[in-house]
């Protein structure tokens, strides 16, 4: 692989803690992205940029990464939800095919890394989170996508503009039979972005939904984990 760093994007900068557990050096990057940083893991350079969810911002972050020098490859990443019943919370996704909005595709590399195994298959990147299991069975059975997040389609238009190779690495957070506790798509600001004090309010009025948010927010934490440990393994 070249000496030009890897190029991670994610919605979130949560989505990177696993990674940043491996890093010998982190050094924050002041940009309009709400989180960047160079970080150093095994000796390799890596770009980690998060400014929120959906293809807006994910576009508006792989500008950033590119305006901070040309990377050997860019990687979307972070938390997806399972279509495939097949799938568990918890498992490595390597997206071979992304299907965008307007049923655009994007092919993809594939990382090899000798840490674990991987699920493979098409992704579905569409801008709002599938919150009901029914919509999920629905969306597997009509477009045969295996797993669904919001980030990949704009990251690999960025990528193939750019001349460089692109990756989807991501980690299943729910599974095809979970139902998310809140309706997340209800408390998005215009650009994109999620309201943390609405969502809060929201939880609040609920209080039947605590139960599924605890859980929501611990599957997450440790699927960051295993995201993070795949990551450091994989050459690009």
């Amino acid at each position: 692989m070249s000496n030009q760093p890897i190029a991670v994007i994610a919605a979130m900068s949560r989505e990177f803690s696993g990674l940043l557990a491996h890093a010998t050096t982190v050094e924050a990057v002041r940009t309009r992205a709400a989180y960047a940083c160079r970080v150093s893991i095994g000796g390799r350079e890596w770009l980690l940029v998060a400014d929120g969810p959906g293809p807006m911002r994910a576009a508006a972050a792989a500008k950033v990464a590119l305006g901070l020098g040309k990377p050997g490859a860019m990687v979307s990443t972070g938390y997806c939800g399972a279509l495939d019943p097949a799938l568990n919370a918890g498992d490595i996704f390597q997206a071979d095919t992304i299907i965008g909005e307007a049923d655009e595709r994007w092919s993809t590399c594939r990382a090899e890394a000798d840490c674990a195994t991987a699920e493979s298959g098409a992704l579905l990147s569409r801008d709002r989170v599938v919150v009901t299991a029914k919509e999920k069975q629905a969306l597997h059975s009509s477009l045969g996508a295996r797993a669904v997040e919001m980030e990949a389609s704009a990251v690999a238009k960025s990528a193939g503009d750019a001349g460089i190779r692109f990756y989807c690495i991501r980690v299943v957070s729910d599974s095809a039979h979970d139902t998310l506790p809140i309706d997340f798509n209800l408390y998005r600001t215009p650009s994109g972005r999620f309201s943390q004090g609405r969502i809060l309010g929201a939880a609040l009025a609920r209080p039947s939904s605590f139960r599924g948010l605890i859980k929501l927010n611990a599957d997450s934490k440790r699927a960051s984990r295993i995201l993070g440990d795949y990551l450091v393994h994989c050459e690009f």
